[in-house]
């Protein structure tokens, strides 16, 4: 009995033993926190403007195998202690992590790429951008250009802005909108002066000065000739220059006018068809020009029969030198514009039918010179 009793003992001592030993779990699973860290330490640490495409695909990679080591996880957790492991799914979690290393590195180059990227491009932008502005200075921009300058400014700024937190994409597609318009408005304003540069044109400009010259000399009379370009009113006497005033322009200094409305000064051969003064004109003094002549008249119907003006435009008038100039900058809607001291010299030197040439550009021909300012008109400027 006592020789049973024992042995039943060892063997329930040894059953005890066994189901101890296989109770007690030889392997330990990852933690909860370490399950979620290749992910969340891809999204936490991703560079800020990475297209959402490129880094949802990326974490897409890394969610799978974060999910797999967690269905590992819970397959071994059903097992008994003793038979689990989790070898596999700490496997799964180190390539997970490897995955989030090389994505995070794979950013960070490309990021690098992007930074350098949008530099380069807001750099040509503000390049593009200055030189707009200094080609939109010479050519005297109308509103539609300053505003659309004003709009690149903005655009500029914005592009900037992405640059420092980083948006880099949005860098480069901003300063690239800042680059193509303000070489736009940088080709518009070639366009505008290179009427100034044409040899035809210019030729046709000093030939009218010439003969205007040339009549001044012949019937020993008074001439005036406004040079547009160099915003200068030249005073003749006999053939002879005597003085010249700086003038204010019409708000498009450069173009000739072709129409009412324009604000452009007319280029062409004129009269002074009336002296205004007093209470007939709000300009202190005017001497009212005799446009349109048929030349602008033959114009305005070429160009509205070519399609360059609407069928309603009309061709204007009411085109003077008048005072109240001398403001160094252009905004009569096309008339000549000189201070008002100015204006009571020039009436003791004119009349009606004295001829006023205006011309775009009046490119000094050999020879030529600007005599000093006549006795008594020192006082004018």
């Amino acid at each position: 009995m006592v020789r049973g009793h024992r042995r039943s003992v060892v063997i329930l001592a040894a059953t005890l033993v066994l189901f101890t030993v296989l109770l007690i779990p030889w392997d330990t699973p990852p933690t909860p926190e370490a399950l979620r860290s290749p992910l969340r330490r891809l999204v936490q640490e991703a560079p800020p403007g990475i297209p959402r495409l490129d880094l949802d695909e990326k974490v897409a990679r890394v969610s799978q195998l974060q999910q797999q080591a967690a269905i590992a996880v819970s397959r071994q957790s059903r097992r008994l202690p003793l038979l689990r492991g989790y070898t596999e799914a700490r496997r799964l979690l180190a390539t997970a992590a490897a995955a989030a290393d090389e994505a995070l590195q794979a950013m960070a180059t490309r990021q690098a790429g992007s930074r350098h990227e949008a530099i380069t491009r807001l750099a040509l932008a503000q390049e593009a951008l200055l030189n707009a502005r200094a080609a939109g200075a010479r050519a005297h921009l109308q509103t539609a250009g300053r505003r659309a300058l004003i709009q690149q400014e903005i655009a500029l700024e914005e592009a900037q802005h992405n640059l420092t937190r980083g948006d880099y994409g949005a860098a480069v597609h901003t300063a690239g909108q800042v680059l193509s318009g303000s070489r736009n408005e940088q080709e518009n304003a070639a366009r505008t002066l290179a009427r100034l540069r044409d040899q035809a044109t210019v030729a046709r400009w000093r030939r009218w000065v010439d003969q205007t010259v040339a009549s001044s000399k012949r019937q020993n009379s008074t001439a005036l000739v406004v040079d547009k370009a160099g915003h200068r009113l030249l005073l003749y006497d006999s053939g002879s220059l005597l003085t010249t005033f700086p003038v204010d322009l019409g708000l498009n200094p450069i173009p000739d006018k072709l129409h009412e409305g324009d604000n452009a000064t007319p280029e062409g051969r004129y009269r002074i068809s009336q002296i205004r003064e007093g209470g007939s004109t709000s300009y202190h003094r005017a001497f009212l020009l005799d446009y349109p002549n048929e030349e602008d008249r033959a114009r305005f119907r070429q160009a509205r029969g070519e399609g360059l003006i609407s069928a309603e435009a009309q061709i204007g008038g009411l085109i003077e030198i008048h005072g109240y100039g001398g403001r160094g900058d252009d905004w009569t809607n096309g008339c000549v514009a000189l201070t008002n001291p100015e204006m009571d010299f020039l009436e003791g030197w004119v009349k009606e039918g004295t001829p006023v040439t205006i011309v775009g550009a009046l490119p000094m021909a050999p020879g030529d010179g600007l005599p000093g300012t006549p006795a008594g008109a020192g006082s004018v400027h």
